[in-house]
């Protein structure tokens, strides 16, 4: 592919992940119950919230998920697969289209929570209690609820929280037994 082929293909990407990135975060914000005086959350409600508020209505939040904002994720994701295809002159069937956005979805959750956790583990080694960044403490509300089930499973050894760890193997071993096959079925359905 061309240099202006590679430079569209980037722009267009970079657009999607950012947009789905704000209500994949909404939704995730939401499931953790992360409260709501937070710089960061202030910018993504604001962001998000005049789409998924006519949404509302028609599909209430599911227990703690905010299905508008999933929903919407999702429309995003089937957009940005279906326009980097016909970029490159491929399609794929319908089936295949929503298999492949539902893969890539998965994974920016997936993805979000990763780095979360790693992000959690550096600001531990070098954030101050007394003085907490706005950040930080969103970090920690979505990461501490994460880790809570695999501290009760995992003592610590020697002052050293190992949970972190099992946490992001977990998080892997879904990417590899879930979002891999999803992958695979979804290439098997390219045409072009």
């Amino acid at each position: 592919m061309e240099p202006m082929g590679n430079a569209g293909l980037f722009l267009v990407e970079l657009f999607f992940s950012f947009v789905i990135f704000a209500f994949v975060a909404r939704v995730i914000l939401r499931f953790f119950y992360v409260s709501g005086y937070n710089p960061v959350i202030n910018f993504i409600a604001t962001f998000t919230t005049p789409v998924t508020r006519p949404l509302t209505a028609v599909l209430p939040d599911l227990g703690r998920v905010d299905l508008a904002a999933l929903v919407i994720a999702f429309g995003l994701q089937v957009a940005n697969v279906w326009i980097l295809l016909w970029l490159l002159g491929k399609s794929l069937a319908i089936t295949g289209l929503l298999v492949f956005a539902a893969a890539k979805l998965l994974s920016t959750v997936t993805d979000i929570l990763f780095f979360a956790i790693v992000i959690q583990v550096i600001l531990s080694w070098v954030s101050t209690p007394s003085n907490p960044n706005p950040l930080a403490q969103l970090i920690y509300q979505i990461v501490d609820p994460m880790l809570s089930p695999f501290r009760r499973l995992i003592p610590m050894i020697g002052g050293l929280d190992l949970s972190p760890i099992a946490a992001l193997a977990a998080i892997k071993l879904f990417e590899i037994l879930a979002i891999g096959p999803l992958n695979s079925l979804a290439a098997q359905m390219l045409i072009g």
